[in-house]
């Protein structure tokens, strides 16, 4: 049993790899930390978030898009909220969309993330 959930938590660190370093930020360090400890309807919400599209999902994990329910809502606020610093920064960038942040800044965020994960 403990090498199905081995299996599983690999299985999603691959797939919360995406096309946007944006979402990479957010996911990775929250998938390597936080997947283990998720319940059975937050897995699922996970995995639905993972089906969508990169800028779907970056649209609602943004703000400029509202989520699909309330599972999922709750689900991105939690994913947001355990990378410190890193929302505020983007807002702070670019107020009015992503496509213009700095990602030197994001670069500098990902190796402290990384080394402090």
């Amino acid at each position: 049993m403990k090498n199905d959930s081995l299996v599983l938590a690999k299985r999603m660190q691959w797939r919360a790899r995406r096309g946007l370093l944006e979402l990479d930020l957010f996911l990775q360090p929250f998938v390597a930390n936080h997947y283990a400890s998720l319940n059975e309807a937050e897995l699922l919400t996970f995995e639905a978030l993972l089906d969508m599209p990169d800028n779907a999902l970056w649209d609602m994990m943004s703000g400029r898009e509202n989520a699909d329910n309330l599972a999922q809502q709750q689900l991105l606020e939690k994913i947001k909220s355990l990378a410190p610093g890193l929302y505020e920064l983007m807002v702070q960038a670019d107020p009015t969309g992503v496509k213009h942040i700095v990602r030197s800044e994001f670069a500098k965020y990902a190796v402290h993330v990384k080394c402090s994960a």
